[in-house]
C-alpha cells in the first residue's frame, strides 16, 4: 500500500508542475513576441527605413584636461574620470 498522504503529495506535485508549465510558457510566448519585434525591427532597416548614422549622437559640452571633473567629486577631470 502506498504510504499515508502520498495522494495529496501527488496531487501537489501535479499542481507545482501545472503552474511551472504555465510560467515557461508565458516566458515562451514573450520571448517569441520579442524575437518576431526584433525581426520587424530589422526588415525595416533593411528596407531602409533607419540609418543609425542619421541619428544624432549626443550633444554634452566638451570638458578639458583641467576642468572641473563633471562627476562633482570636485578633481581635476585628468585625475578623476580623466584616464
Amino acid at each position: 500500500a502506498p504510504p499515508a498522504g502520498s495522494a495529496e503529495r501527488d496531487a501537489a506535485f501535479e499542481r507545482l508542475l501545472a503552474r511551472a508549465g504555465a510560467a515557461h510558457d508565458a516566458r515562451a510566448a514573450g520571448i517569441e513576441r520579442a524575437a518576431q519585434a526584433m525581426s520587424a525591427a530589422a526588415a525595416e532597416r533593411a528596407a531602409g527605413g533607419y540609418d543609425k548614422r542619421e541619428r544624432p549622437a549626443a550633444q554634452y559640452p566638451k570638458v578639458g584636461r583641467n576642468d572641473p571633473c563633471p562627476c562633482g567629486s570636485g578633481k581635476k577631470y585628468k585625475h578623476c574620470h580623466g584616464k
